[in-house]
């Protein structure tokens, strides 16, 4: 809904399901009569991954029409990547965003047009001869620079999914930079540098750096492609991380898996805490875990069929890395 209202004019929206997609609540129902704008919804053949060809080849068809649009896959499956970067390397303008970033990117939108709201109230009356003291715009760019600390330069950086134009000047970055002060007045899930720093530590303690792979897809897979290759790539070649991670006391398990799931609730921003036995009948169900199919259908009978499919949707990109923890 937030992605539907805040959408433009010449922007459209399409909504891939299956007869197992999770179903609206009645909030969502109103909301979706009530908003001007309306979006295209696909109901997609059930079969292993169906959805996601069946995605795929759409979004083929699309660009064949017109590859002069930008398309955004918005999903936390980082499968699409595949996708994004067979396009991209030919020049296509395609690119995923997680639903965490999405909504970064609709705040920040937001954003924007409360700017140009607040400039419009405060711009000077053309009937009245007022002068503008010359250092305004100086001051102006001084406001907007901000000293990043490290961890956070990839956040920064991922939080722009439109595509800059080389040689183009920063007032992009420095109107971002002003939307993220804003942000963190207005937007409960904007992630300080201290947060970033919380969820990195606790996948040191869920995955040993003799996993470097999985490492690096949990990464991508909390922060999306391009925050997560930028903080792997700074901790890579980190000695201070390094001595983290080496200094940590060992885990089972069970304890990795409570870490972690408590991680993925979190991070997702769901309106409930991770059920306090979720982590434990996830280790459990170990069969289950070797095929999605039978972990969804667990899932729906231990907790319900909304919950359930609730659950699994949050859990689902996160299962190889977990059976290898």
């Amino acid at each position: 809904m937030p992605l539907l209202t805040a959408s433009q004019d010449e922007e459209e929206v399409l909504v891939f399901y299956t007869q197992k997609s999770p179903h609206m609540n009645y909030e969502n129902v109103r909301l979706l009569k009530e908003t001007d704008r309306e979006a295209t919804f696909i109901k997609c053949f059930e079969g292993s991954n169906a959805l996601d060809f069946q995605l795929v080849s759409e979004l083929g068809y699309r660009l064949q029409k017109d590859a002069e649009c930008e398309y955004v896959i918005v999903s936390n499956d980082t499968g699409f990547d595949a996708v994004v970067r067979y396009w991209t390397a030919r020049k296509m303008p395609v690119s995923r965003l997680s639903g965490k970033e999405c909504m970064r990117k609709l705040n920040h939108r937001k954003g924007l047009t409360l700017n140009t709201v607040q400039s419009e109230r405060e711009a000077p009356n053309p009937n009245e001869a007022e002068e503008v003291p010359e250092q305004t715009d100086r001051s102006l760019e001084q406001e907007t620079e901000l000293s990043v600390p490290d961890l956070a330069a990839a956040e920064v950086t991922s939080t722009s999914g439109m595509q800059q134009n080389a040689g183009e000047p920063d007032r992009e970055e420095a109107a971002d930079a002003r939307n993220r002060q804003i942000g963190e007045q207005n937007d409960t899930t904007e992630r300080t540098l201290e947060q970033t720093e919380n969820i990195v530590k606790n996948l040191c303690r869920c995955i040993g750096k003799d996993s470097l792979a999985d490492f690096h897809n949990a990464l991508v897979t909390f922060f999306g492609e391009e925050e997560g290759k930028e903080l792997y790539q700074k901790m890579k070649g980190s000695p201070e991380w390094s001595l983290y991670w080496a200094g940590l006391p060992d885990c089972s398990q069970e304890e990795k898996f409570a870490i972690y799931c408590r991680l993925v609730f979190e991070v997702e921003d769901t309106a409930e805490d991770c059920p306090e036995d979720f982590a434990s009948f996830l280790f459990k169900a170990n069969g289950k875990r070797k095929n999605l199919n039978s972990l969804r259908a667990a899932m729906q009978g231990h907790y319900g069929k909304e919950k359930g499919m609730k659950y699994y949707s949050l859990i689902k990109t996160h299962i190889k890395i977990m059976n290898r923890m």
